[in-house]
Order: structure tokens, then sequence, then C-alpha cells
């Protein structure tokens, strides 16, 4: 893996007002390496939740599946929650259950989305009947909907899974049991939060900070500790299966 001393084209580029691009990451190079703690056991979260990402992509390849976050179960993969990104670069959503299946699918109209090297703030949020798609700060409303039925997520036990084929830098993942509005999000996305804002601490419009469940600040720790989640050391790291990334991967600017 190519190791780098500094965040090379991290948060330069189109990067819309307001963000703080973060200063510490890891470096990720697509090919075999991820986040993930392997062994289910309970993720906090049911049938209301928000996740957001914070990533910045250095090369978009249309084949690629990026997965910012995924929670579903080791056996079939049901009751699952998933935020990635897929051909030129496009959000996706997808949610499903053993009943239903996939029950929702959707996905960014514009194509390409993203632009290289640019750090964004990628969320989803469902309240048990709508799924929305957050993108610096804003909702993003211009979606595909593949697949837009009914359906609930159970809060069964999981594992929580980031980074699979992101070429690029990944600095934050955080993960609620409530649905963030959209004062929240903003709150999140303009408050500096680039600069490893602690989402355990309330800010302006964003005050659901008992309802944080998981918090992974990516280059802020080594190993064995390098997917800490620090909300609570003890409740799910996703380092124990952290697939070809070491301490030589974290990155500053």
């Amino acid at each position: 893996m190519l190791k780098l001393n500094t965040l090379s084209g991290f948060g330069s580029g189109a990067a819309a007002a307001g963000v703080t691009p973060h200063t510490r990451a890891v470096q990720m190079n697509h090919t075999g390496e991820f986040f993930l703690n392997s062994t289910d056991q309970s993720v906090g979260i049911g049938d209301v939740f928000t996740i957001i990402a914070w990533v910045s992509i250095d090369v978009i390849n249309n084949e690629d599946t990026i997965t910012l976050c995924m929670v579903e179960d080791n056996v079939d993969s049901s009751n699952q929650c998933l935020i990635d990104i897929v051909g030129a670069a496009r959000p996706r959503m997808i949610l499903w259950n053993d009943s239903a299946g996939i029950f929702k699918n959707y996905i960014a109209t514009a194509d390409p989305y993203t632009v290289v090297s640019t750090e964004y703030q990628l969320g989803m949020t469902w309240d048990g009947t709508n799924l929305k798609m957050w993108v610096n700060g804003s909702e993003e409303t211009t979606l595909t909907k593949t697949t837009d039925n009914a359906g609930t997520v159970v809060a069964t036990n999981r594992h929580i899974r980031a980074g699979n084929q992101l070429n690029g830098q990944y600095a934050k993942l955080s993960i609620w049991d409530a649905e963030l509005d959209s004062a929240s999000i903003v709150a999140l996305y303009d408050s500096g939060n680039g600069n490893e804002h602690d989402d355990r601490v309330a800010l302006g419009d964003y005050t659901e900070t008992a309802n944080l469940k998981h918090q992974y600040l990516f280059g802020n720790q080594v190993s064995p500790n390098i997917g800490e989640d620090f909300v609570d050391s003890g409740n799910i790291n996703i380092e124990d299966n952290a697939t070809g990334i070491a301490d030589g991967d974290i990155v500053t600017f």
C-alpha cells in the first residue's frame, strides 16, 4: 500500500463553503483494505438512525462499490443499513430485512457526483418511514429510487464495516440511534467538525449527544486501537479485522 506523510489533495478542489477538512485520516488503497468488527453484537440502532461519514476519494473507478458504512449480520446480511458510493462516485443508500429483502434502494441521480480529492460529509437518516440522503449539510433530493417499499430494520446483533474499495482518505464515521434533523446536520458540517470535533459534545443546533452510539476518528489512534470506538472503547471497535490497515497509513496535513 502507498504510505503518505501528508494528506495529498485532501480538501483541495471545489469544496463547498463551510467545510473544514479533517487534519487526520487513514489513507486507503482500494484493494483488500477495510475496517470491520467481525463478531455480531448489539450495535444500538434499530428502525431509527443516522449515519454520517467524512471521506475524500483520490481515484474514481466506475466499477467500484465503496462501502462508507454497512451495518448487517454475518449470517444472511439481513437488517442491513448501508451507505456506499457506486459508479461515477454517486452516493447510494440501501435498507433490507429478512421478510422484505431490499425495501429501500436510493442513489443520487447526478453522474458524476463527487469531486476527486475533495472531502465530503455524506450521510443517511431513517425515521422508520422516510429515508434521506445528506451531502455537505444539505438534503439530496434528486434521487433515483430503484426500490421504495415499506419495511422495518430490526435491532438484531450485527457488525459494522467501513472503507471497502476506497482509494482515498477516510477521516470519520459517526452513528446515532436517532434521526438528526437538518439543523443538527448543518451544525456538524459548518461548525469546524473537520478539525476533529467530538460528536459527544453538543454544538449549536446539534444536541443529540445522548443518541450517539459510535464514533470513529480514523487517524487519531494507532494499532491495536486504530479503529477504536470513541463513544465507548469497550463498545464496538472495528480494528479487530482492520485488514491491510496499519499505523503507516495514518496521514496528517
